[in-house]
Formats: C-alpha cells, sequence, structure tokens
C-alpha cells in the first residue's frame, strides 16, 4: 500500500499538481498509510520547490509609520546583495486601492502623477505606477519579476501611509500577496508621539512653506504652526499606533509581524534582529546609523506646548504599551509616565 502511494506521490510531485491534488490523492489512503508517508510527503516537497519557493519570494511590507526611520531602513536594506526593492520606496498601491484619505482619485494616469510627485519617482516609470492603478495585477507581476532576478530573495514596498489601513484591508493585502506566491513579512516603526508630530510639521513647512502663513499672510512660527496642528486629522491618523498594531495583529500570524520603535532602529542589535527577520545577513552590509531626513530644529518649543501634544496622544501610547509591554514605551519615550 505504502509502495503505492509513495509512487503516486512522487508522480504528481513530478507533474508540478497542487497541493489540493495531493491532498485529494492522499484522500483514498488509508488513516494509518497516510501518516507513514507524512514525512516522505514534506520531504518530497522540499526537494521539489514548493517550500523553497515561497521562502525565496519574500515580500516585506513596510507599513511606515511616516518620520520613522522608513527611508532610513530603505537604504540600509537596499544595501544588501540579495535585495532589491523595485523602483521606488513608496508605492502608494494599496492606499490608492483602499483608504479614503489617501485615494488617488479620477483616472490612472492623474492617480500615477500624484504619486510620482509625492514619492520622487523617475519620469521614466511614471508608465509603471499608471499601469499598476488601471491593472492592478500588474503590481504584482512587476514584483514577481524582481524577485526572479538570480539571488534576490527580498523584496517591497515602504509606504508610511498604509499605517492608515484598517484590518480588513490588511487581510485582503496579505492574501492578495500570498495568492501571488510571495511570503508575506511585515514591518512596522513607531516614533515618540510629540516627535513625530513635530518632525511632520516642520517637512510641511519645508515641502510647502505656505502653510507657515496665518490668516493675515505673516509667517508663524514653528511652535505656533505645531498648536495649530498637532491634531490635524491627518497628523492625527498617522500616529494612532495602536489602531495599527490591532490591526496588524488581527490580519497578520505573530511571526511575520515585527514591531520596532525609531528610537531603539540606529542600533546594530537591533538592526541585527529585523534582519534575522528577514532571512538576511546583517554582515554582508556596512550601515551608517545616522538616521535620513533629519530636519534640523530651527526652534525651541515651550514645555507647555511639548506637554499639550503629548497629553493629547497619551491614550495611544496607555493603550501601546498594553498591547506591546515588551517594546517598553513608557520607558523609551519620556513625559507618558501618568
Amino acid at each position: 500500500m505504502c509502495k503505492c502511494i509513495q509512487s503516486l506521490l512522487s508522480d504528481l510531485l513530478q507533474k508540478q499538481e497542487t497541493p489540493f491534488v495531493l491532498m485529494m490523492a492522499c484522500s483514498f489512503t488509508h488513516a494509518k498509510a497516510l501518516r507513514r508517508i507524512s514525512l516522505v510527503t514534506a520531504r518530497s516537497f522540499s526537494q521539489c520547490g514548493v517550500f523553497k519557493m515561497r521562502h525565496n519570494k519574500r515580500f516585506l511590507l513596510c507599513v511606515g509609520a511616516q518620520k520613522g526611520g522608513t527611508t532610513w531602513l530603505w537604504h540600509a536594506l537596499q544595501k544588501h546583495k540579495d535585495v532589491d526593492l523595485g523602483f521606488t520606496k513608496e508605492y502608494h498601491f494599496f492606499d490608492a486601492l483602499y483608504h479614503e484619505e489617501q485615494r488617488f482619485r479620477l483616472n490612472a494616469d492623474e492617480r500615477a502623477e500624484q504619486a510620482a510627485i509625492s514619492t520622487g519617482t523617475k519620469p521614466e516609470h511614471l508608465q509603471l505606477l499608471m499601469e499598476f492603478y488601471a491593472k492592478p495585477e500588474c503590481y504584482y507581476q512587476y514584483f514577481k519579476k524582481v524577485l526572479s532576478q538570480p539571488g534576490i530573495t527580498l523584496t517591497g514596498d515602504f509606504t508610511p501611509s498604509y499605517s492608515m489601513l484598517s484590518e480588513e484591508n490588511f487581510r485582503h493585502i496579505r492574501a492578495s500577496l500570498i495568492e501571488s506566491g510571495f511570503d508575506v513579512k511585515v514591518v512596522f516603526i513607531m516614533r515618540e508621539p510629540y516627535d513625530r508630530v513635530w518632525s511632520a510639521c516642520r517637512m510641511h513647512k519645508k515641502n510647502n512653506p505656505e502653510l507657515y502663513r496665518n490668516d493675515s499672510g505673516a509667517e508663524m512660527s514653528e511652535e505656533e504652526y505645531l498648536n495649530k496642528n498637532f491634531d490635524r486629522k491627518d497628523i492625527w491618523m498617522r500616529t494612532q499606533y495602536h489602531q495599527t498594531v490591532k490591526a496588524l495583529q488581527n490580519a497578520f500570524p505573530k511571526q511575520d509581524v515585527q514591531f520596532l520603535l525609531y528610537e531603539d532602529l540606529f542600533s546594530e542589535c537591533s538592526l541585527s534582529q529585523l534582519f534575522d527577520f528577514l532571512g538576511l545577513s546583517l554582515h554582508e552590509v556596512k550601515i551608517d546609523f545616522t538616521p535620513i531626513n533629519k530636519t534640523k530644529r530651527a526652534e525651541v518649543i515651550s514645555l507647555e506646548t511639548i506637554s499639550s501634544v503629548r497629553e493629547h496622544y497619551a491614550p495611544v501610547v496607555d493603550t501601546l504599551d498594553a498591547l506591546l509591554p515588551e517594546l517598553r514605551v513608557k520607558q523609551v519615550w519620556e513625559g507618558y509616565e501618568r
């Protein structure tokens, strides 16, 4: 009996039949026989590359947070010989599909142009973005092609605005990536809320100086702008770390998600653990642990304003500390012990 079953399975494997076909073939056998061939089946899957294929097609979904070190991490990973993250850092594919606040409306051409402008994408890659938005399957096909290169085992999408997506969105993202043959890994980096909010406000000033003018047209100070905007909807949504964490925890297996603090990121120990999580060796790259895009602080903000911002986001920190006690957020982030 066992020899016949082994012969059948071997024949099916050589024909590269799907696991479903193999399961159907096995369903006609005796339970005892199935137990005896389980190790043979697993070994055969491994030898024929069914498991190896998924392992060697790893897709990293880095969902933020904005101003949380994602650009630095993207550059660090790009230095590794086994990594190719494609033609840009932020593809804005899934928020274009799902999120009302970030959806690139109208036609695919206009959505692609907006994405290209916001991410600094080169003009020659604009056509690719247009294809992604017009035909979503092109997004998956593109990354499959990236991973088909010899030696490349990791690719990915680093779009911080994905942090605003829902649990349902993340479930669909995971399913679609797995269906496309990827082994999905997720990274979410969180920064102390006040620092993140202030950094975001300074970025807004750099990119849109006109935003720093009050109703009379006079230029606002950084503190004035911060006081006016720290609870603005888009800034607030990007700092709801606990909501993102809960959505990811419910949508992905625990072993496939890595939660990090920005304040811990720039160290060899922390980065080594992250590289291990992604199946990479840190020893194969030379890393500069200096943060990228860190805007110089031109003004000293008053303690009163700092306290106001931290008080506003304290419930986020409280909930996050309960969700991820191992991160010790109230020890790492000052000003939230109550």
